[in-house]
């Protein structure tokens, strides 16, 4: 490499080195930002604070692999090699810490959606249930009123089951 080639990647490593460092720096930023954001955010912008955060983290561990295998190819001392690494180990602490926090976060959202099937399965079981004992106990009258309280029965199952006002007319039909 001559001289004036050599100076001109020199200076485009250090200015490189450079913006790499003003954006780490602007992450950290960013990522006290979203830590604020998530003290009083709504849910939705506490989710997007949380996927960012999780984004930077990524971010800051690919820069620091990147510049640590850089520095590692290229230095003529293991200082350098062993500071990158431990810029390595920084971030690579700090993306598992978000792994470890979006995993939470994850099991928290599964748990509140598994308590709300629980809940409906209750609520559906509880229905089923009383809609048999009460078949149980007009089994031997008359068939229109058996008719109706199955009917009836049957819609409340239903209804249990699939929510909302739903009405097939069975309620009404051979009335």
């Amino acid at each position: 490499m001559s001289g004036t080639t050599e100076d001109a990647a020199r200076k485009a490593r250090a200015d490189l080195d450079e913006a790499v460092d003003r954006l780490l720096g602007d992450v950290r930023e960013v990522r006290a930002a979203t830590a604020v954001l998530d003290a009083s955010a709504s849910q939705a912008e506490e989710r997007y604070a949380d996927e960012v955060a999780a984004a930077l983290s990524s971010l800051r561990l690919d820069i620091s692999l990147a510049r640590a295998a850089l520095i590692a190819r290229n230095s003529e001392a293991s200082e350098p090699v062993q500071r990158a690494l431990g810029e390595v180990a920084t971030a690579a602490r700090g993306w598992l810490g978000e792994l470890a926090v979006q995993s939470r976060l994850a099991q928290m959202e599964a748990r509140d959606v598994a308590d709300g099937y629980v809940d409906r399965l209750d609520h559906v079981r509880s229905e089923t249930t009383r809609a048999v004992e009460l078949l149980g106990t007009h089994l031997s009258g008359d068939v229109a009123d058996t008719r109706r309280v199955a009917l009836d029965a049957l819609r409340r199952v239903r209804h249990a089951l699939l929510g909302g006002d739903v009405d097939d007319g069975a309620s009404s039909a051979g009335d």
